[in-house]
């Protein structure tokens, strides 16, 4: 009787058993790459979707805080979840003023020559403060003249005791940030998304402020108003404070 070798019998083909095993090793080792692809690509995009959270809202609070720095002190205001506030358009020291009317240095957004009834600063709010207390009024007027400007405005402003430096300010309309739901949002405009301040326990003149998204510190005596932005921010199960301080300038 003829007999084969171990050599021969392995030149012969796997047994069943071998094959059984081959394929059972084979197919462990394709769940285990693909779970491991599944899982390295699910937390890339977690990652990512992080990411552009976080970059939606690091660059809305750097446009707050350049919009907070120009905004006039005194009309800033804050309300649950919003903070609104009158941004500066144009400024400059006023010579003479009356009820009704003012004399000064032409304003900013008028480079031109004489005029009268000058454009480029229509729809603009006049302001002058006392202190930290903003008088508000519609500039219905402006004519240039011989390097000065003459500003009527209505309704009358009440006598002013002392204004910060004789100057005047020309504002533009209010801006409002709101956090609503879980969006954050300027003017009604989508900049931010993943907040989840509790609101409903905000209170932001009190000791527990952490929730409110925006908290403003009185001026005094060695200091500017502070506003601060603290803004708690999820995706998932992963979330974090974003928080920055903006010092509004008494005088801008």
């Amino acid at each position: 009787m003829r007999r084969y070798g171990p050599l021969r019998r392995r030149m012969l083909g796997l047994t069943l058993v071998e094959m059984v095993v081959t394929l059972v090793v084979m197919s462990v080792l394709a769940i285990g790459v693909t779970g491991f692809l599944t899982y390295g690509t699910r937390i890339y995009v977690e990652g990512h979707t992080w990411q552009q959270h976080l970059s939606s809202i690091r660059f809305a609070s750097q446009r707050l805080s350049r919009e907070l720095q120009h905004a006039l002190p005194g009309t800033v205001e804050i309300s649950g979840g919003c903070i609104a506030f009158r941004p500066v358009v144009a400024a400059n020291r006023y010579l003479g003023l009356n009820q009704d009317e003012l004399r000064g240095y032409p304003p900013q957004c008028w480079a031109g020559s004489d005029c009268t009834d000058c454009g480029g600063c229509t729809d603009l709010t006049l302001a002058l403060l006392e202190g930290y207390r903003p008088h508000l009024a519609q500039l219905d007027q402006l004519d240039v003249s011989a390097g000065e400007a003459t500003l009527a405005f209505s309704p009358s402003l009440p006598p002013l005791s002392q204004t910060e430096g004789q100057r005047y300010f020309l504002l533009d309309e209010a801006v409002t940030w709101c956090q609503v739901g879980e969006s954050l949002e300027r003017n009604g405009v989508l900049m931010g998304e993943g907040l989840i301040n509790d609101l409903a326990v905000c209170n932001a003149e009190g000791a527990d402020s952490s929730q409110c998204p925006f908290v403003m510190t009185a001026p005094g005596q060695t200091q500017n108003a502070l506003v601060r932005t603290q803004w708690w921010v999820t995706d998932g199960d992963v979330s974090q404070r974003f928080s920055q301080e903006v010092q509004l300038v008494h005088v801008p």
